[in-house]
């Protein structure tokens, strides 16, 4: 028995022999206090329970909906002055895969909830730390397997479910392992998540910002994510639109800005993705090229389990010309540049000049033209210049040529004029046709089966422009319909007639091997006298 006071210490009795008012108080107070350690050591037992519970339950709910192994290290809940819960160690891994990495792995985790008589199931905020998604390929991320088949005839009973009003994380590193072993891992790198509400059973809508092919820029992205598959992620549903607004400087040999507005819709395994991308001005940085307002309207499709890109569809505007592409854009194991492969066509209204604008000279393309085209684009997987990168081959069709130049413009005028027979007329402006294949490869335009036609003459050859030096080396053959003697004036019409069979080869009136030396905007043309009287070439 325990005692309360000393043995020696009379009760205070009333005139009725029964305990005073002041003692039955101080009983009173006993009994409260002793009342509420009870009750304050039940709550503690209670609140240990609780804890548990929600232990539990979370790796029971989680290992249900995403049918994985759910690991929680540890639960701590603080009910005042309203319900809180912190945890870590949460990690979920594929079932009999203890080889692969965590499917997730979060750090820490805390939430603000509301508690009912069956514990915690609902919960007004949670927020994540440190958090890692790993995806392996569906070859080895069978979710189903090992999973323990419910008894026959016994219908499996789910865990209950619990409700997140509004999901976030500063920070999610998504590593999507490729199918391809020559592919590297894909990383999203995704910031400031919000999904508002989350739910594992509908689609949730979601914001955050990721990142992009572009160095230092980021994409603003919202949309909806779900409902969670059960047994495969690599079919989570992702549907939403995106902004990004950056700059090309950060590509190696580009300059502009860049604005991309787009939709994607599909699987974490396959998005189909439409936009446009715009510049104000934009072009390589080498200082002797152009930069021009672009518009580019787009269809692609994302294997989103390592960015390779097929682009179906590439519709672009860049001042006056007019291209269509598609192609790939991938990128291999070790390699930290992509691959760009792309099929180039233009309409033949495209205008030639602010395609020339690019390539050679902003301030004074060569020529105009409607030009038409047929190549093959390939950017190699390179730290280096986009230039030094490039290679482009195919042919090309430019046709109501001006040469911009006025010496080449002048040469030109003074062919077709003595072409006809009319060197009286050589000052009359005339249009060219050019065409013929070419091979664009560090920095070197080779041209090969050029055919260059103007009124009353025509020139084949092949030969090389430097882009680095701007030189040109040249070599090729004229046919004029006129004889040689027709191309002249006054006494030398006469003189060089009984000549002109000399030059009349091969079907042409005269025929003469040239010879095209010197720079872009100084060209020297010289005429292979001895070459042309053997007919050679």
């Amino acid at each position: 028995m325990v005692r309360l006071f000393a043995p020696d210490a009379p009760l205070a009795t009333d005139t009725t022999g029964r305990p005073s008012r002041s003692r039955r108080r101080a009983w009173t107070w006993v009994a409260a206090a002793a009342t509420a350690a009870a009750l304050a050591a039940a709550g503690l037992r209670w609140i240990e329970a609780l804890d548990d519970r929600l232990h539990a339950e979370l790796e029971s709910w989680l290992s249900d909906r995403l049918a994985s192994d759910v690991r929680v290290e540890d639960v701590a809940i603080s009910l005042f002055p309203r319900v809180q819960v912190r945890a870590r160690g949460l990690t979920l891994r594929i079932p009999n895969r203890p080889d692969l990495p965590p499917f997730v792995r979060v750090g820490t985790w805390s939430g603000s909830g509301e508690l009912s008589r069956l514990g915690i199931r609902h919960f007004d905020e949670v927020r994540l730390t440190d958090v890692t998604v790993t995806v392996p390929p569906r070859r080895l991320a069978d979710f189903r397997s090992g999973r323990p088949a419910a008894p026959p005839g016994r219908p499996h009973r789910r865990p209950p479910a619990i409700q997140v009003d509004r999901l976030t994380a500063d920070a999610v590193v998504v590593v999507v392992m490729p199918r391809d072993d020559a592919k590297e891992p894909h990383i999203w790198d995704i910031r400031d998540l919000r999904m508002d509400p989350f739910s594992f059973d509908l689609a949730s809508p979601f914001s955050a910002t990721v990142d992009t092919p572009l160095p230092d820029d980021r994409a603003v992205v919202t949309g909806t994510a779900g409902p969670w598959p059960r047994d495969d992620f690599h079919d989570l549903p992702l549907s939403g639109e995106y902004v990004l607004r950056g700059r090309l400087d950060g590509v190696r040999g580009l300059r502009g800005d860049l604005t991309v507005r787009g939709r994607a819709l599909g699987t974490l395994d396959r998005l189909a993705t439409v936009g446009t991308a715009t510049s104000t001005a934009s072009g390589f940085a080498s200082a002797e090229s152009g930069a021009l307002p672009l518009t580019v309207d787009y269809e692609a499709l994302v294997d989103a389990t390592n960015s390779d890109v097929r682009l179906t569809r590439v519709d672009a505007h860049a001042g006056a010309a007019v291209l269509s592409a598609s192609g790939h854009v991938d990128r291999a194991r070790g390699a930290t540049v992509r691959h760009v492969s792309l099929h180039v066509t233009s309409p033949q209204d495209s205008e030639a000049a602010d395609v020339l604008r690019l390539l050679v000279d902003g301030r004074r393309p060569p020529a105009r033209g409607r030009l038409a085209m047929d190549v093959a684009l390939d950017l190699a997987p390179e730290e280096a210049d986009v230039l030094d990168r490039l290679r482009i081959e195919g042919t090309f069709d430019l046709r109501d040529a001006r040469f911009l130049n006025a010496r080449v413009q002048g040469t030109l005028d003074e062919m077709s004029a003595r072409g006809l027979g009319r060197p009286e007329a050589a000052g009359t402006a005339v249009r060219a046709d050019l065409r013929g294949r070419l091979v664009l490869d560090d920095r070197a335009l080779r041209l090969s089966h050029v055919q260059l036609a103007v009124p009353g003459a025509a020139l084949d050859g092949a030969g090389r422009y430097s882009l680095r030096a701007q030189t040109l080396d040249f070599r090729g053959v004229t046919r004029l319909d006129a004889r040689l003697s027709d191309t002249q004036r006054g006494w030398r019409r006469w003189a060089l007639k009984p000549f002109d069979f000399l030059l009349a080869k091969r079907g042409a009136g005269t025929r003469v091997v040239v010879d095209v030396r010197g720079t872009r905007t100084a060209p020297v043309v010289d005429v292979d006298l001895g070459a042309s009287l053997r007919g050679v070439r």
